[in-house]
Order: C-alpha cells, then sequence, then structure tokens
C-alpha cells in the first residue's frame, strides 16, 4: 500500500515529512503492540521506565551538546568541500576559457 502525503502544503519536501512522521508514529504503536503481544511484560515495563528516566540522567545533556557539536562540525565540513569542488570546477573552466582564447 502506498502511503499518500496529505495536500496540506505544496512544498514536496514538507509533504514526504509529513509521511515520514507518520511512518514513524505508526511504527512506535507496532512496537508497543508487539512487545506486549509477545508476553514480555516485565522487560517493556523496565523500557519504559527507562526511557522515562532517560532524560533526567546527569550525562544525558552534556552527550546530547557534544553529539550537537559533532553533527554541525561535520556539516560545516562538508560545507566547505563542496565549497571547494565549485571553485576547482570554476577554476577548470577559466582554464579551458583561456585556451581556447590563446
Amino acid at each position: 500500500m502506498i502511503r499518500r502525503p496529505p495536500r496540506s502544503t505544496h512544498c514536496i519536501s514538507s509533504a514526504a515529512s509529513d509521511v515520514y512522521k507518520r511512518q514513524m508514529y505508526d511504527d512506535q504503536f507496532d512496537y508497543h503492540y508487539y512487545a506486549l503481544k509477545k508476553g514480555n511484560i516485565n522487560a517493556y515495563l523496565q523500557m519504559i521506565k527507562w526511557e522515562d528516566n532517560l532524560y533526567s540522567h546527569k550525562y544525558f545533556m552534556p552527550s546530547a551538546l557534544g553529539l550537537l557539536r559533532c553533527y554541525l562540525k561535520a556539516h560545516k565540513i562538508a560545507e566547505k568541500s563542496d565549497k571547494a569542488e565549485e571553485e576547482a570546477k570554476e577554476l577548470e573552466e577559466m582554464k579551458v576559457r583561456v585556451e581556447k582564447e590563446e
């Protein structure tokens, strides 16, 4: 079955994002149903308790901030490499133009 995005927006990326969010939401309910159906309720409840206490752990915020810094640094490096590739292409095009003029 193909899931169709809602047509609340005309932007393609927004519609794709809506579909992705809906699938994630559905998958979360599928997991909970699966875990309860298998009958391992004790492990399931421990996981829910762990999830509730995760954000209050003293190392959560420093870890999350460190991860965010890593992602931002990787993004900046990727942007720099993209700019360097574009500049290299422009230089090659300029060299070709100069050679043709001579």
